[in-house]
């Protein structure tokens, strides 16, 4: 009976955390794809339309944090059609805490700028200024390896609470 009780244990104290890191890897991954596949996508010549820094507040359990993101609006044209995106890197955009940093990234778009964009030619709506993965990406692994070591230990930890009991009970039973 205590086998299966410490079995239960370890795969209700386990499993959410490993479903965390799958979510973590399987975005990591998506934004990896992502990133290869813009390196092999055609340019066009674009205009920057407005450039600058966006400020995003959100609330946490320990008050107000502000991130912010470049906000690059350019155009450009594909086979006689029109475009225009805001998407400065492929993957999922993550804010910085930091604006400076944001503003030497936006500093490199100034409005009325020509600059190449990397179009998809299967959907040439998408598209990218730059084809470099963000922090974003690096961020996602880091969590990904803090998670796993988070339920290496975490196993450890039962497992080696379950032995004790274990060797506490046996001269009972």
């Amino acid at each position: 009976m205590f086998e299966s009780l410490a079995s239960g244990t370890i795969v209700v104290t386990a499993l959410p955390i490993a479903l965390i890191a799958v979510f973590f890897a399987v975005r990591a991954l998506s934004s990896q794809r992502q990133v290869r596949a813009t390196r092999a996508w055609p340019t066009v010549d674009g205009r920057v339309l407005s450039s600058g820094v966006e400020a995003r507040r959100s609330r946490s359990g320990s008050g107000h944090s502000t991130s912010f993101y470049p906000a690059v609006v350019y155009e450009y044209v594909v086979n006689g059609q029109r475009y225009m995106n805001n998407v400065v890197n492929p993957g999922q955009p993550i804010g910085i805490g930091f604006r400076g940093m944001v503003e030497k990234k936006v500093a490199r778009y100034p409005v009325g700028n020509a600059v190449p964009v990397y179009y998809n030619p299967q959907n040439p709506g998408e598209s990218v200024l730059e084809t470099s993965a963000t922090g974003a990406n690096r961020v996602m692994w880091f969590i990904v390896a803090f998670i796993v070591l988070m339920l290496i230990c975490t196993l450890v930890f039962t497992v080696g609470m379950m032995s004790v009991v274990d060797k506490m009970i046996s001269p009972f039973g």
